[in-house]
């Protein structure tokens, strides 16, 4: 499930009854950075996205207006310039 593998991963163990736990320190680093706010932009991305929330509604996680919703969502952001993507997660999605 290409840009959503953690995310497809976790579905699986979900419905594999298997258990979570949010431990309190982080065991990797990660640095976002323009690469990947370019990767999350595109025809490729939305494409990708629509294949990602059909199987979580496949997999009984959302219903189908959460699909539809998800999707238009994410196909918004994902049309914006790079630019203004950058703008976009830096400023509404992520805490510094």
């Amino acid at each position: 499930m290409p840009f959503f593998e953690d995310y497809y991963l976790w579905i699986r163990m979900i419905k594999n009854d298997c258990k979570f736990y949010n431990i309190q320190e982080p065991l990797v680093s990660v640095r976002g950075g323009q690469e990947m706010i370019n990767r999350r932009g595109g025809a490729k991305y939305i494409r990708a996205t629509a294949r990602f929330q059909k199987a979580l509604r496949a997999s009984g996680i959302i219903g189908f207006g959460s699909e539809i919703a998800n999707i238009a969502s994410r196909s918004l952001v994902a049309l914006l310039p790079d630019s203004f993507r950058n703008v976009f997660y830096s400023k509404m999605l992520r805490r510094r």
